[in-house]
């Protein structure tokens, strides 16, 4: 490979296992481990959530690209196959086509089904509301709930909806479904309902991803993420106390 085919290869596969999820040491070094597999001694590599800047050099010429990722998800089966993906890079040194090919292949295959994801927000809500305390009706109410909110969410992220903004409408029509039955039927609860839904909107993967980039001593993601994640809490809380307002 030129050069610039290397560098364009690496970057390419750090910003999918960025958007997929990863965690950013991984990005860093799937990027200077592909570039050093292809006889590139000096790599730069600074990775945070929302970018990525690679810079090499042969000796003879350097050369810099930053990629801004601007979307972010949770494909835990397209990161395992792009760490693969990485090694196998690493291993047999292919050509650019041939690395480029697959790393399509990889993009191409089919995300999570929204009947997956519907039934995943219900199990979830179902799950929690009992592991908090509720009873099996509450666990019930939940489980429809749940569903909602995962719609909702699809709905307003098609509508490119920022997130913050998001999770603030779905904590807010998650307690104002549980409240509103729980009004009615004395015997449902209407905190652990709600607990148990809003537990489909907590960043768990992203406070986990955070703790991992603090240990491995990268300050500047580990912050991102983190702030990230409990500005998604006080969404969350602000649309669930919006709730109790309207309710009380």
């Amino acid at each position: 490979m030129e050069l610039q085919e290397i560098l364009d290869c690496a970057i390419q596969v750090g910003y999918e296992l960025s958007t997929s999820g990863a965690e950013i040491y991984r990005v860093e070094q799937s990027i200077f481990f592909i570039c050093e597999a292809y006889g590139v001694s000096d790599v730069h590599v600074f990775a945070i959530p929302s970018s990525i800047v690679v810079t090499v050099s042969d000796g003879a010429e350097f050369l810099t690209r930053t990629k801004r990722v601007t979307t972010h998800s949770t494909n835990l089966d397209r990161v395992e196959r792009l760490t693969d993906l990485s090694r196998m890079l690493c291993q047999e040194k292919p050509s650019y086509q041939v690395a480029l090919q697959k790393l399509q292949e990889i993009r191409q295959r089919p995300f999570y089904s929204n009947l997956s994801r519907y039934l995943a927000g219900m199990l979830v809500g179902f799950s929690f509301a009992l592991f908090f305390g509720g009873e099996f009706p509450d666990a019930l109410l939940a489980l429809g709930i749940g569903g909602l909110v995962v719609w909702l969410m699809d709905f307003l992220e098609g509508l490119h909806t920022n997130s913050f903004f998001i999770n603030v409408i779905c904590g807010f029509f998650a307690a104002l479904l549980a409240y509103w039955p729980a009004s009615c039927v004395p015997w449902l609860h209407a905190d652990k309902v709600i607990i148990g839904v809003i537990m489909i909107l907590v960043p768990g993967l992203a406070i986990a991803n955070s703790m991992r980039d603090f240990m491995a001593s990268d300050t500047v993601a580990g912050i991102s993420r983190i702030t990230d994640a409990l500005l998604t809490a006080v969404g969350i809380a602000l649309g669930v106390a919006l709730a109790m307002m309207v309710v009380f």
